[in-house]
């Protein structure tokens, strides 16, 4: 009896496991893979549009260096300017107030975190504060910044539903802006929980083989839908032609573009430089699977 109740246990976490492997490959295969190619074709797009222009050409090839400050400004100044004009429109705080200062804050973690690994200026700046080899402290450094932009995203979060729940609205997305920063939150639950396995695997903590190739591609889904959010948040709650969000708006889509044209910066034909520094790719991380094999 108790051979029986076992194997059919076993049975149902097979089919279980075979079930969620599925929705994953569907995730992978049909959503994120579609999407990726869709952010590609619009940057090559927008890339072709503005070869014509020296200046820009100048500002994208230096975007794409190993080593740019200007990228981190630019991503450090736009939470900033959202948050002020905010503030600057409603005149107090309000737990209104709160959700738009913690959610931007934690896009501006979780932006940071994307570029990390092949923009090591963050890691040059904390590289003697930590211990371990290079490709360690990158790691734990990236998983620091995200458990941060998680943190305020779900504490953003939670201010907006005590919103609602103090002015007597109702929780549920009643908007094309609501739609997306759900989207978002779910995307930053998946996104965390295959970080944290994948961490683990990397560190041989687990004993799990799988290397989730497919984490970088989710971050920059996570931070297109951050950016959805933001935008359609700024146009829902600022006079649309104002100054606040027109600056706002502009600067969510200039950042964006330096993000995704950083990230992608080898799909483009830009100089990258000559002094570029060794990064640590995604077949290093699968050298490290197979040695522990």
């Amino acid at each position: 009896m108790n051979s029986f109740s076992s194997s059919s246990n076993n049975g149902n976490v097979g089919d279980s496991l075979e079930r969620k492997n599925r929705l994953e490959i569907f995730f992978r295969k049909r959503i994120l893979d579609k999407w990726s190619s869709y952010r590609q074709r619009l940057l090559s797009l927008f890339h072709q549009r503005l070869k014509s222009s020296n200046k820009i050409a100048q500002i994208l090839s230096e975007t794409s260096r190993k080593q740019n400050l200007y990228l981190h400004l630019v991503t450090t100044s736009i939470p900033i300017t959202i948050s002020v004009s905010v503030l600057n429109h409603q005149r107090d705080l309000s737990l209104f107030s709160f959700h738009v200062i913690l959610m931007v804050a934690g896009c501006l973690f979780f932006s940071q975190a994307l570029v990390l690994k092949d923009d090591k200026v963050l890691i040059t700046l904390f590289v003697d504060l930590m211990r371990g080899s290079r490709l360690h402290k990158a790691r734990m450094l990236h998983a620091a910044l995200s458990i941060i932009g998680a943190s305020l995203i779900l504490l953003g979060f939670g201010f907006i539903i005590c919103n609602k729940l103090y002015n007597g609205f109702s929780v549920f997305p009643a908007s094309l802006h609501g739609l997306i920063g759900v989207v978002a939150i779910l995307l930053v639950g998946y996104q965390s929980q295959i970080g944290v396995r994948k961490l683990h695997n990397l560190e041989g903590r687990t004993p799990e083989q799988r290397s989730f190739r497919y984490h970088g591609s989710l971050g920059l889904l996570l931070y297109d839908f951050c950016t959805l959010a933001m935008i359609s948040g700024i146009c829902k709650f600022l006079p649309f032609f104002s100054f606040g969000c027109m600056l706002s708006i502009s600067g969510l889509l200039w950042n964006w573009f330096l993000i995704s044209s950083f990230m992608l910066r080898e799909s483009f034909e830009f100089d990258f430089g000559d002094d570029a520094e060794d990064v640590e790719t995604e077949s290093e991380e699968t050298d490290v699977l197979n040695s522990r094999r």
